[in-house]
C-alpha cells in the first residue's frame, strides 16, 4: 500500500483519496463540456455528474462493505473510510443511472443525449479508481508462480487486503490500462456516434468486456451464483446489454430509413 502520494512538512495528500478526487473532478468536467456540445445546459450536466457521482460512492462502497464483511465485521470503524479505499464500482453504477434517470425524467430532457453526455465522464473515472484500487490494496490479483507463464510475466510482488505480499497478477495496472483505452475509444467515438444513447451502450460493452477478461484473474473475495463470481456475471450482463441495445439501436435506425424513403 501507498498511505501518501504527497508530503511536504505538515502537508499530506493521500494516494486514494487523491486519485479518487481526480477521478470525480475530472468526470464532472467531461460531463459539462460533453454536455454543451450535445446542447444541454452547463446546470443539467453538473448536476447529473454529482447524482451520478453521490449514487455511485454510496453504492460501490456498500457493496464492497459487504462482499468483504469477514473483514470489516473486525473492523466496522472502517466501513465509512472511504478515503482509505475500498469501491466495488459494480455496485455503484445502478443507483447512478437510476439516479440520472430520475433527473432527466424531472427536467424533461431526453435520456439518451444526457447518458451519452456521461460518458466521458463514466470513462474517466474508473481509470483512476484502478490506480487508488492498486495503491489501497483493496483489488488484487491471484497469486502465481513461475510456471504460470504469461500470468507471471503480468505480476508483481503486490500485498492483499491484510497487507501480505506475494507475487500477484497485478490486476489494478491492467485495469488501469483497460480503462484507459476504453477512455480512449469513448472520446473518438462520441463525434462519430449518431443515435442518441449509443456512446452510452458502447462504453457499457467495452467495461463488460473487461470485467470477464480481469476479474478471473483476481483474489479479492466475491459472492458466488452457480459457481461463478457475481461481479463477473454483472459484467457478462453489462456486455450483454450493450451490444444488444447497440443492435436494437442499429436496427431502430435502419427501420426509419426505410420508411423514410417510403414516405418520400
Amino acid at each position: 500500500m501507498f498511505p501518501a502520494l504527497i508530503e511536504f512538512g505538515p502537508l499530506c495528500f493521500p494516494t486514494y483519496a487523491t486519485l479518487l478526487s481526480l477521478g470525480l473532478v475530472g468526470g464532472v468536467v467531461a460531463t459539462v463540456w460533453e454536455g454543451r456540445r450535445r446542447g444541454l445546459a452547463p446546470t443539467h450536466g453538473f448536476d447529473a455528474a454529482l447524482l451520478a457521482a453521490c449514487g455511485g460512492l454510496v453504492g460501490a462502497r456498500a457493496t464492497h462493505v459487504a462482499i468483504n464483511w469477514v473483514y470489516y465485521h473486525d473492523h466496522v470503524s472502517e466501513a465509512l473510510r472511504l478515503w482509505a479505499g475500498g469501491l466495488a464500482w459494480q455496485g455503484g453504477l445502478v443507483p447512478s443511472l437510476v439516479l440520472v434517470g430520475l433527473y432527466a425524467r424531472r427536467c424533461r430532457l431526453p435520456l439518451g443525449a444526457l447518458l451519452d453526455a456521461l460518458t466521458p465522464g463514466l470513462a474517466w473515472f474508473p481509470f483512476f479508481l484502478w490506480l487508488g484500487s492498486g495503491a489501497a490494496s483493496d483489488v488484487y490479483g491471484r497469486e502465481t508462480y513461475p510456471i504460470d507463464g504469461l500470468l507471471w510475466t503480468l505480476s508483481a510482488d503486490l500485498p492483499d487486503l491484510y497487507g501480505l505480499r506475494a507475487p500477484r497478477v497485478n490486476v489494478p495496472l491492467l485495469g488501469a490500462m483497460w480503462s484507459g483505452s476504453v477512455l480512449a475509444a469513448s472520446w473518438v467515438l462520441r463525434r462519430r456516434s449518431s443515435a442518441a444513447g449509443s456512446l452510452f451502450l458502447a462504453f457499457l460493452a467495452l467495461t463488460g468486456l473487461g470485467g470477464l477478461v480481469l476479474i478471473p484473474l483476481q483474489a479479492n473475495p466475491a459472492p458466488l451464483l452457480l459457481g461463478l463470481r457475481l461481479d463477473w456475471l454483472f459484467s457478462l450482463m453489462l456486455t450483454a446489454g450493450g451490444l444488444g441495445g447497440l443492435v436494437a439501436l442499429r436496427l431502430r435506425v435502419v427501420k426509419d430509413r426505410r420508411r423514410m424513403k417510403v414516405n418520400g
